[in-house]
């Protein structure tokens, strides 16, 4: 319509006839008018069109998710460099950003490598608006949306289960069969309500930068569980001595040592003083081939920052207190061994995911 205006204002003949519809009267005016209002009519409805397509920045997140290639095999016309850009530069819980994830926006991709009874095409309605993208409550709209690095780890664990759901959440002992969504662990099996995973992920000590998960049931972990330990060392030596119980053997010897500090963001009381008691702490093993079995799985619990935590002090009651964290350590050499001892020890690094 703007073209036929500019080119009639340009032609002579046209500038005539102009004149004798002016002298006619308003009709003719209200004709031209007219013109200029389809005009107009027309550029709104392109600009709408340029909206519907996605290019506007409230139209960006449904944009994103709509062209994520793990969500099933729905695939975006949005070039993959191009979407890739626009996850990092729209998502909050980016790893560029370092901040930590929130229950609504946190917690994994799903991985369409898993062959289990599962579709992830439905996982996100991408044809509602931007902020029904991020609402909670549907089976269809979950909050498992993340492109930071630790969400990505344990992607490959989780699945959306379709159809009806017996029995209970075991996070929140409701029943399954709700309008709440719900995921299955690709090991045990096991199901829950995704909003109680995203609330078990996000009240790990290491959520803004490290994420697994263990199954309320079972107890499996999937991934690598990290702890809250404060910073220390481990060391070991070997003594030419023999525990009770292994006569002729000689003793490994175990010295943690950890220093007195200020809680960080993973601890109970963040800001205040904590408190190491009774360190150096002296430990021993059997230098036998499971007693060093041990040892190298003690060491790999340390470096995983779960052999102590920060909290109540069994002996003493008080808080703020470096206390062991359920894995047994034999601190006197001349009580007699326990010849179970190895084994239990074994029993609980297995149940920190370390074997």
């Amino acid at each position: 319509a703007f073209a036929g205006l500019r080119s009639s204002s340009q032609n002579p003949n046209h500038q005539s006839r102009r004149g004798e519809q002016h002298e006619r009267g308003a009709a003719g005016g209200k004709k031209l008018s007219n013109a200029g209002n389809s005009g107009t009519g027309v550029k709104k409805h392109v600009k709408k069109t340029k909206n519907d397509k996605g290019e506007s920045s409230t139209n960006i997140a449904r944009t994103i998710l709509n062209n994520l290639n793990i969500f099933g095999g729905h695939k975006g016309n949005v070039p993959a460099a191009e979407s890739e850009k626009g996850v990092l530069d729209a998502d909050s819980s980016s790893t560029k950003s370092g901040r930590r994830p929130s229950v609504d926006t946190v917690s994994t991709y799903l991985s369409h490598d898993s062959e289990m009874r599962t579709s992830r095409a439905d996982l996100l309605d991408c044809t509602g608006s931007s902020e029904d993208v991020f609402e909670t409550g549907s089976k269809k709209q979950g909050a498992i949306v993340g492109v930071d690095a630790a969400s990505e780890g344990i992607s490959q664990y989780v699945c959306v289960v379709e159809g009806r759901c017996e029995g209970r959440c075991p996070v929140c002992l409701c029943e399954l069969d709700s309008d709440l969504m719900v995921v299955a662990l690709t090991r045990c099996h096991h199901r829950l309500h995704l909003d109680c995973l995203n609330s078990m992920l996000t009240s790990q000590p290491n959520a803004h930068q490290w994420l697994y998960i263990q199954c309320p049931v079972c107890m499996t972990i999937y991934g690598e569980k990290r702890g809250n330990q404060p910073p220390g060392t481990m060391d070991s030596t070997l003594l030419h001595t023999s525990l009770p119980g292994f006569p002729g053997t000689r003793t490994i010897q175990i010295t943690y040592h950890i220093a007195s500090g200020i809680q960080g963001p993973e601890h109970p009381n963040p800001g205040r003083p904590y408190y190491a008691v009774g360190f150096p702490r002296v430990c021993y093993l059997p230098d036998t081939e499971k007693g060093r079995k041990v040892l190298k799985l003690l060491r790999v619990a340390f470096q995983r920052r779960l052999t102590f935590t920060i909290g109540r002090s069994v002996t003493t009651g008080l808080e703020d207190v470096v206390t062991w964290n359920d894995i047994h350590h034999k601190t006197e050499p001349h009580s007699r061994f326990d010849p179970a001892f190895l084994d239990r020890c074994l029993e609980e690094l297995a149940a920190q995911g370390i074997r």
